[in-house]
């Protein structure tokens, strides 16, 4: 990766600001996520036996709202418990939409998994590249300031959040 590249993608992680501005500059289009995504949300723990170990290998993680990927992980369900239409692939960005902190805060997943009621899952409307959603995951998590006190992060106010409508075009030649 050429030495300009490298930094931008240093200066990326560092101040997602600056990426909207270089984009509005250079009459980039800035667009509600929901142009970008449709989404699904999550299910009650209720609907679902969960288990706290995975002994066997044969249960997926049930996710909850977490300001680190790695705790997101509440619990396991078994698959054949679950509609087929709650388990999303590895690959799949989601978004935190309530917590004791821990709300906007949005990762790409790197398993199945089943999303639990404050838990929102972002079906892209275009082809998307893992690096692109990863991208996307960082720009949704930078706004988290637009929902403090309060302010959860649903409906039009969490969809009407703008984001660059493609990504730079070195953010695929970024290593994350």
């Amino acid at each position: 990766m050429p030495k300009i590249e490298s930094q931008i993608c240093s200066d990326f992680l560092k101040d997602y600001d600056t990426i909207i501005k270089v984009t509005e500059e250079l009459n980039g289009e800035l667009v509600p996520i929901s142009e970008l995504f449709d989404y699904v949300t999550g299910f009650s723990s209720a609907n679902v036996k969960r288990y706290a170990k995975n002994e066997e290998g044969n249960l997926i993680p049930f996710i909850r709202p977490s300001k680190t990927q790695y705790t997101s992980i509440d619990a396991y369900v078994d698959p054949n418990e679950v509609d087929d239409n709650m388990i999303f692939p590895e690959g799949t960005l989601y978004v935190s939409t309530d917590g004791e902190g821990s709300h906007t805060y949005a990762y790409v997943s790197i398993t199945p998994f089943v999303p639990n009621s404050n838990t929102v899952v972002l079906l892209p409307k275009r082809d998307m590249p893992t690096k692109e959603k990863l991208f996307y995951a960082l720009a949704i998590t930078k706004n988290r300031y637009r929902f403090s006190y309060g302010r959860k992060p649903k409906g039009e106010r969490f969809f009407n959040i703008n984001v660059p409508k493609y990504p730079p075009r070195y953010v695929n030649n970024c290593i994350f």
